[in-house]
Parts: C-alpha cells; sequence; structure tokens
C-alpha cells in the first residue's frame, strides 16, 4: 500500500476519541489464516505527516476504562501463542504531531509532541523473537527537545519494557492552560525540563522521575492588573517556591 490517506479512516477513529487532521501511510507484509496458523507480518509500516490528538473528556471516562480492560485480556490471548504471530519489523513515524485533549478539566487544555519522529523495531507477541526497540525525537509543546529509548519484550507475567525519557527547555507559557488547571496559576517566562528512566518487570515499577524548573516567573503586575487580591498572593507563593525549588545547573 503506497499513500494512503489517513483521514479516510476519520470516522473510525472518531469511534475510539482520536480526531486525525491529515497524514498518509505506506505498509508492506503479508497475512495468512488457517485452522493451525494465525499470521499478520507487517514487515515495514512508514507513517507521515500525522496530526492527530486522543479527546479526553468526563463522559468517555467509564468507556475508556472498559476499553483498556478489553484490550488487555485480547492482548493476553494472542501474546506467546504458539499458532499467533504478529509481527512488525519496522515503524517510521515521520514529521507528525501527536496530542492529548483534556476536556474533563477547566480550562480544558492540550499537550503535543510536535515534529515528531519515531522508529520502532521488531515488534512481536511472541518472547522468542526478541525485545522491541523504539526510539522518539520531537519538540515537547513545539519547544522542549523531547528524546526517548524504550524497550519491549513480549509480557510474561504483566508488562514488561524499560523506557529512557528526556524533555529538555520547554517554555512554559505554552503549558499555562495545564497549570491553570491543576495549579490555579499561570506564569510568564520560565522553562521546565523532566528526566526520567522507568523499569517495569514482574507486576513492579523501578526507576525514577525528575521534573525541573528554571527562571520561572509566576507573579507579573503589568498582566496580572485584573486578578484578586487572593489570586496575586497565591501566585506570589507559588513563584517564591519555585524559586527555592529552581534546578542551579547550567545548560
Amino acid at each position: 500500500m503506497e499513500k494512503v490517506p489517513l483521514d479516510y479512516f476519520r470516522p473510525v477513529l472518531a469511534r475510539a476519541n482520536l480526531s486525525i487532521r491529515k497524514g498518509e501511510f505506506f505498509a508492506s507484509g503479508r497475512a495468512e489464516y488457517a485452522p493451525n496458523v494465525k499470521t499478520a507480518h507487517v514487515k515495514d509500516l512508514t507513517i507521515k505527516n500525522l496530526e492527530i490528538d486522543y479527546i479526553h473528556t468526563t463522559g468517555n471516562a467509564a468507556v475508556e476504562k472498559k476499553r483498556a480492560i478489553n484490550v488487555k485480556k485480547a492482548a493476553g490471548k494472542v501474546n506467546n501463542e504458539p499458532s499467533i504471530l504478529l509481527r512488525l519489523d519496522k515503524l517510521n513515524l515521520t514529521g507528525s504531531t501527536i496530542g492529548m485533549i483534556n476536556r474533563s478539566v477547566r480550562p480544558p487544555y492540550r499537550v503535543f509532541l510536535a515534529d515528531t519522529d519515531v522508529h520502532l523495531t521488531n515488534l512481536s507477541s511472541q518472547f522468542a523473537e526478541g525485545p522491541a526497540e523504539a526510539r522518539i525525537r520531537g519538540k515537547f509543546m513545539g519547544s522542549g527537545d523531547t528524546t526517548a529509548v524504550a524497550h519491549f519484550r513480549p509480557e510474561k507475567k504483566g508488562p514488561d519494557f524499560d523506557i529512557d525519557l528526556k524533555i529538555k527547555d520547554t517554555k512554559l507559557v505554552s503549558m499555562n492552560d495545564m497549570l491553570r488547571a491543576y495549579g490555579k496559576f499561570d506564569v510568564s517566562a520560565g522553562f521546565f525540563s523532566l528526566y526520567t528512566e522507568l523499569h517495569v518487570k514482574n507486576n513492579a515499577i523501578s526507576g525514577y522521575i525528575k521534573p525541573l524548573f528554571r527562571e520561572m516567573k509566576v507573579y507579573d503586575k503589568r498582566n496580572d492588573k485584573e486578578k484578586s487580591a487572593f489570586q496575586k498572593m497565591y501566585e506570589k507563593l507559588v513563584g517564591g517556591l519555585a524559586k527555592l525549588l529552581e534546578n542551579k545547573t547550567t545548560r
């Protein structure tokens, strides 16, 4: 298959709360379905210029939970099942924007990864096929240089994967809707970074998550004239705490 427009699948994806605007894909592979063997082997899948958002609302929370349970059950049936092989040799996602819109809070907000390139190899339902590897590059909220490396192994006793993620110098003003939704404040300057290594195996999680803030400016008299005295006091307090916890490491 070559140059298949992804917006053709817009009505189907909408049922899963996915909003797709553009993109095209190229694919090659084979499939076999017989009484004793079921195989779906994608040799090469390339997706270009994808723009897609997942939309979360209060109303679809229960549906999301039920869908996650069904996916887990389906994955458990095919994982390491000798008569079933699901395999993806290579996936390339280039020049794409992937986001999530949360409409269950006020104000609603969107987080996204722009200029995204993903390279995934050796994804399989069989443990004997070895681990899959994913390498990701992009810009968190359009500004924060993002890299991630992950290794996934077919499950035997629950999820089994490692991930190393780095997000560097995201402009905090691009995260103001999220800060208003959860912290009831906004910023006029500053940068956000995140470093994490996580290991999941045998139903246990180990590793660390380290968020960092730099040059964060919460209270700005020029922009806050219409805010209440309480809100200004609160933002001054948040700004003081941010200053206290600010990472002093130079770039």
